[in-house]
């Protein structure tokens, strides 16, 4: 429940393996890059010591986070009168605050009477040998069990062999470096506490908040903006749902939208018990101040807005950047040049330079 970031290793990993092993077969070989692009990946023990290198960059950043920890802290609690907001820089909270402070998030914190803290996940580490043995020895059974039945059904499927001990050290090693974090969240908090979490993909965060919920706090999920086409995903649950046990929609609507999903593939796995909404009007709000200003002209210049390269960070859904979605970007900007526009691509921050070498040849811009 904590890393569910690890399927897109396995699916690149059995990507791999078939790939490899027809190209073989038929007398040919699979180039590999120094960019170790996806799904061709042969560097398991970066992919299982990733969370042990942030926790280490984190003790190293220990005073800048702490700075930041107690700025944040001042900065958005403006719903708290002044002294409480100064106060609180000095003072514990029973409120922690995770994830990104998008639109939503912010409108629930000014509407709440909470002076929230903003702990540095990395950070919230309280190793516990046994605690630490007896989960290990659990994930363990649970990985070799879950990988065993992978590699029948690759084989029955594909014909193919996939390696597994790699597989199973790298996971297991991610596991054991979030088991303190989790150990740490679970010691700290009680049921006064309550969490209010976006960005459910990060495995720190989602460590701390099963943690949390553990310790009995109240630990409440935000909608993040990107639904669109999520009504028939059943990771999507784990995913936003996994580890709160209530949360907040956009509108009563768009609340009940979301249950009506957990419900639909009667997800049970996790303890959410309510789903709560928040009336936005963002869209309605940004129609409303833009009118007047934009003014209707005939325009041959079209900008793309790129998705991400990068299928470990959206691993479902609109957001999958793949061979397929690639090819579409490349057609439409061909399609819109040949018909004499001019197209501006703006890639997404997280593979600038990967989009620039994959498509500036076919854009203006």
């Amino acid at each position: 429940m904590a890393d569910i970031v690890f399927k897109p290793y396995l699916i690149e990993h059995v990507h791999s393996a078939v790939v490899t092993a027809r190209q073989t077969k038929e007398g040919g070989s699979v180039a590999r890059t120094d960019r170790h692009l996806s799904p061709y990946r042969e560097d398991y023990w970066q992919v299982g010591g990733a969370h042990q290198a942030l926790i280490a960059a984190a003790k190293k950043n220990r005073a800048i986070d702490f700075a930041r920890r107690r700025y944040r802290r001042f900065k958005y609690n403006p719903q708290s009168p002044l002294h409480k907001r100064i106060f609180g820089t000095v003072s514990g909270s029973q409120s922690w605050n995770l994830g990104a402070l998008h639109g939503a998030k912010v409108e629930w914190m000014a509407q709440s009477n909470c002076v929230w803290d903003f702990p540095i996940v990395e950070s919230v580490s309280r190793p516990s040998a046994a605690a630490a043995s007896r989960d290990q020895k659990a994930c363990q059974e649970i990985i070799l069990n879950f990988l065993k039945d992978l590699e029948v059904s690759v084989e029955q499927s594909f014909g193919v062999l996939i390696e597994t001990a790699a597989v199973a050290a790298a996971w297991t090693e991610r596991l054991a470096s979030l088991e303190p974090v989790y150990e740490g969240a679970r010691q700290k908090t009680n049921a006064q506490f309550q969490y209010l979490v976006a960005a459910m993909g990060n495995s720190f965060i989602r460590a701390v908040s099963l943690g949390g919920i553990d310790a009995g706090a109240t630990v409440t999920g935000v909608f993040h903006g990107h639904h669109v086409g999520y009504k028939n995903l059943a990771d999507y649950c784990y995913i936003e749902f996994g580890a709160c046990n209530e949360f907040i929609g956009p509108t009563t609507k768009g609340a009940n939208s979301l249950r009506d999903v957990a419900n639909h593939f009667e997800f049970t796995r996790g303890k959410i018990e309510s789903f709560k909404s928040l009336e936005t009007c963002t869209y309605h709000d940004l129609w409303i101040r833009h009118q007047g200003t934009l003014k209707a002209s005939q325009s041959r210049n079209v900008m793309i807005l790129g998705f991400p390269a990068d299928d470990i960070r959206y691993s479902y859904g609109a957001g999958l950047f793949n061979p397929i979605r690639l090819d579409l970007e490349i057609r439409l900007c061909r399609t819109l040049r040949a018909s004499g526009y001019k197209v501006l691509y703006k890639p997404h921050p997280s593979s600038i330079n990967l989009s620039r070498a994959l498509i500036q040849d076919e854009v203006d811009e």
